[in-house]
């Protein structure tokens, strides 16, 4: 077993995340329902939060985006660095 030390923030981080992913579903759900509720400010005409809800998809496309070219480009300084053996 591997001992090696974590930080603190980064199992908050995980944690967060998990969470995160967790209740986004049943919170579209919620967003989806034509009640009245706490966010009724952002409510469309007809009584949905379609406009939140594409809003804050596109936030999450972009940034899920953003860090798949991120990683390709850590990927790739690594296997620019590795020195080949032939």
């Amino acid at each position: 077993m591997d001992y090696t030390p974590i930080s603190t923030r980064r199992v908050i981080l995980a944690f967060a995340v998990t969470g995160f992913v967790a209740l986004a579903p049943a919170l579209f759900l919620v967003l989806q329902s034509r009640h009245p509720g706490p966010l009724s400010l952002f409510a469309d005409d007809d009584g949905g939060y379609r406009g939140l809800v594409l809003g804050a998809g596109s936030v999450v496309v972009t940034a899920s985006l953003v860090g798949a070219l991120m990683l390709l480009a850590a990927i790739g300084r690594r296997v620019l660095r590795r020195p080949s053996r032939a």
